[in-house]
């Protein structure tokens, strides 16, 4: 749980630092590059603590807005993106009942 809300501070810090339309622009300016990349940095490491913490669709939801960030913002063959789409599969595959034995309850 403390590294749970350790994510969730650490996404509201990110927030906080980087202006609200830095995100909602679509274009690609080193400032929503930036705030993209700090973002879905840090809701991609939500998501995998509220999966450690067994809160599946909350990480879905993480994911799920990480990846229409990096969209918006980056480009669709950085590692990044990679990785995150990789952890949203994953947790999709744990939504469903398949979750690997060293994440099962």
């Amino acid at each position: 749980e403390d590294a749970l809300r350790a994510a969730e501070l650490t996404l509201r810090l990110v927030l906080n630092t980087f202006e609200a339309y830095s995100l909602e622009s679509t274009a690609k300016t080193p400032d929503a590059i930036d705030a993209a990349t700090a973002t879905v940095v840090a809701l991609h490491n939500l998501a995998i603590e509220q999966l450690h913490c067994f809160r599946r669709e909350e990480a879905v939801g993480a994911c799920s807005k990480a990846l229409r960030i990096a969209a918006r913002h980056l480009d669709e063959r950085s590692e990044l993106v990679r990785k995150v789409t990789m952890t949203l599969e994953a947790v999709r595959r744990a939504t469903q009942g398949r979750v690997p034995a060293e994440h099962a309850p």
